[in-house]
């Protein structure tokens, strides 16, 4: 007797880069054992690309190529997704994906109104071919939803939230209680600890200790995007210089809104305080480098940087996203700064420049947090198959 047929897994990603894509890109590494995998995007660049050129799919498709604009503009038009030709085209493409490769599961990534035609494409497909295909919508950010996507929330089969607090955001947006699910995001820990090990043996032990005229070093890893919020990170810095305090931020990462940061270091006068690595795959080496790692996000699942931040033993100060607390424990393993605000920003990182002794602790504290296992990618692999 032959093995069973696996079941298929519809991957749909309608963004281009971020941890989105990268927690996409994961789903598709460790699910291939347990399911045949379809890849659907709607741009084919940045990371995307990766994405749908997976070679753990089976199936693969590409609705707009490498140009983002479509994207873009029906991310500016919202609630008006459903008319457009865009949107139309979507439709075509998810309807094909779905009658051709017939999945069991589709899971729209960090949906958006984009997604909206996906999942009329497969009630649609669902009822002509007399089956149930289960849709599955995976929630990474927080932000308020249009009425059409509001809408949608209550045809979706399964709501995954990145925490209780995620939870309860989109419960209160509409999501029908009884359908949300809470899923951890999560990393190869062992990988990561391991790539951070290899560049602690990379680099001289004398970068790793800081002399008394050193300058304490903030990390910001993260894309150079309006969201990241570097804007805020600057203005902090500015009051830290004011204040006397020796500290220099490197912002590891790239993206279109590289030339206003620019201008605003250019403008506060931080040339010598600010290092833009760019793009770099040697992302380890900045964290085993740095003093404190830094989060100054306005809207944000929970970040990959930040569990990279913990795995690399670093004392965090970030925003108070929603859900942040979870991962973050103010006064245990970092502190928490109010959204947009460059002067309670300044004070959380000042109190740890000044604090050596904390500093240490609060590294000691986000080992152990990750140690517990859980943000292992193993436990939250476990967890989608659960739910899917």
């Amino acid at each position: 007797m032959g093995q069973p047929e696996k079941p298929v897994l519809m991957i749909c990603e309608g963004g281009h880069g971020g941890g989105s894509v990268m927690q996409a890109i994961s789903m598709a590494q460790h699910l291939d054992k347990d399911y045949t995998l379809g890849i659907l995007t709607h741009v084919s660049s940045g990371l995307a690309q990766d994405l749908v050129q997976h070679e753990n799919a089976t199936f693969r498709k590409t609705i707009f190529g490498d140009y983002v604009g479509p994207i873009a503009i029906i991310r500016k038009i919202g609630p008006f997704i459903l008319p457009t030709l865009m949107s139309f085209r979507i439709f075509l493409a998810a309807t094909f994906a779905i009658f051709s490769w017939r999945p069991n599961v589709i899971c729209l990534n960090n949906p958006h109104y984009p997604h909206i035609p996906t999942v009329l494409a497969a009630k649609l497909i669902g009822k002509l071919q007399g089956r149930k295909i289960k849709t599955v919508a995976f929630m990474r950010g927080t932000r308020n939803l249009y009425r059409a996507e509001k809408l949608t929330m209550r045809y979706v089969d399964l709501v995954i939230a990145l925490s209780e607090a995620h939870g309860e955001f989109y419960i209160k947006q509409g999501a029908p209680r009884e359908k949300v699910d809470v899923v951890l995001d999560g990393l190869d820990v062992g990988a990561l600890v391991a790539r951070i090990g290899a560049a602690v043996k990379k680099i001289d032990p004398a970068e790793l200790s800081l002399e008394a005229e050193d300058p304490v070093r903030v990390v910001l890893v993260g894309r150079y995007e309006v969201v990241k919020d570097h804007v805020t990170a600057l203005k902090a810095l500015r009051l830290l210089l004011d204040r006397e305090v020796n500290v220099k931020f490197y912002f590891v990462g790239e993206g279109g809104e590289r030339a206003t940061i620019e201008k605003t270091i250019e403008a506060l006068g931080l040339e010598k305080s600010v290092v833009l690595t760019g793009f770099t795959s040697n992302v380890p080496e900045y964290l085993v480098k740095a003093d404190i790692g830094l989060l100054c996000s306005v809207s944000e699942g929970i970040s990959n940087a930040i569990i990279e931040y913990l795995v690399a033993g670093l004392p965090v100060v970030a925003t108070d996203l929603v859900g942040m607390s979870e991962v973050v424990v103010d006064g245990v393993n970092g502190s928490i700064a109010a959204i947009g605000d460059s002067t309670d920003l300044a004070d959380k990182i000042q109190h740890l420049v000044e604090d050596e002794v904390l500093r240490r602790e609060y590294g000691v504290k986000s080992k152990e947090l990750v140690q517990s296992g859980k943000f292992d990618i193993a436990k939250q692999m476990d967890r989608l198959k659960e739910v899917f």
